[in-house]
């Protein structure tokens, strides 16, 4: 599995780069839940823009 960087800018300037192979991830880079992926991905960043103020 690669661990290539992900990449993603949103139009407020936060900028994440996540693993392949990362937690965050999880199953879904092998078929998995793209639901799951998305609710892991809210959480993550709310508890990042939280962690910004």
């Amino acid at each position: 599995m690669t661990t290539a960087p992900l990449r993603a800018a949103r139009p407020d300037g936060l900028e994440l780069a996540v693993g392949v192979g990362s937690p965050l991830v999880g199953d879904a880079a092998d078929g998995g839940s793209l639901s799951a992926l998305r609710d892991r991905v809210r959480r993550f960043r709310a508890v990042v823009e939280e962690a910004g103020r």
